[in-house]
Parts: structure tokens; sequence; C-alpha cells
């Protein structure tokens, strides 16, 4: 490595400390909260059993913000009261500090909760979820795609 060339912690610490300078507002999210602002169409999924899904209508750039995923705010202890066999989980997320969003009623949620996972298909996810919540493209997203992000290894897939 040349003298004075940057370490790959160097890079690291750059890129993490990049990113949250470029978070959102909460009014920059509130806004994304309308699914046509962006041009995203929710449709049947190209995914076998998924039911709903979130389609590009133009071109996204790569870290484009999607939104917040967002539904009723609830502890650990409330998640566990709510759904004590573990089942119907599928539109809650843990967004971290102890806080999960349940967005089992479209009432109370946005269109985030119609991006699927990736899981089992072979594709590779174009957006990931970020600090509280936040979604964002990884890559360029083209007319006709279907949004995916990965779920994580802790979600369960019935």
């Amino acid at each position: 490595m040349a003298p004075g060339a940057p370490t790959p912690s160097d890079i690291s610490r750059a890129r993490r400390q990049q990113r949250r300078a470029t978070q959102p507002t909460q009014a920059d999210l509130d806004l994304l909260d309308d699914q046509s602002f962006l041009g995203i169409e929710i449709r049947f999924s190209s995914i076998p059993g998924a039911g709903q899904g979130a389609f590009a209508t133009r071109e996204l750039a790569m870290h484009t913000v999607l939104g917040q995923y967002k539904g009723e705010v609830l502890t650990l202890t409330e998640v566990a009261a709510r759904y004590p066999d573990g089942a119907s989980r599928a539109y809650l997320m843990d967004v971290g500090s102890g806080r999960w969003h349940d967005c089992i009623d479209p009432a109370q949620s946005n269109w985030l909760r119609y991006i699927n996972s990736p899981h089992n298909t072979g594709r590779a996810p174009n957006a990931r979820l970020e600090i509280n919540g936040v979604i964002k493209t990884v890559q360029r997203v083209l007319p006709g795609q279907e949004l995916l992000y990965s779920y994580g290894r802790t979600y369960s897939f019935a």
C-alpha cells in the first residue's frame, strides 16, 4: 500500500459517514409515501405465491430513497403479545432500537409493504433496508422491474 493511501477501514468509515450525511428528512420520507411520486406501481408480483409487488414505471437511479417502511410502532413485548405463535408476521419489520413496525393494516402503512424478497428466486435484491426502516435502491432499476430487498436470515418464509 502506498504511503498516505487510505486503508480499507478508512474507506469503510468514509462510506458510513457519507450515508449518515445523506439521510433524508422526515418531510422527504412523508412525501415518498405516495408511490406515484417515484413512479411505482403496485400489481401482482412476478414471484409465485408472493401476492402483490412494487414495480418501477420509470428508471430509478442507484441510491434512490424509496421511503420509510411505516406501520404501527410496537415494542418486542407488544409483538410477542400480538403474535404469540410467531405466525402472521408477514408485514412486521424490526427497524432497530427495540422498535418494530407492523404494517399488516394498509391504513397504517405505506406502499413499501409490497416490496418482496428475492428469496429462492435466483434474483439479487435491487434495494436495501437502511437505518430506521428507510429503503434505498442499491442499483439502477429499470421500468418494469420489480423492487426486491432481502428480508434477512431470520425471516421465516412459509
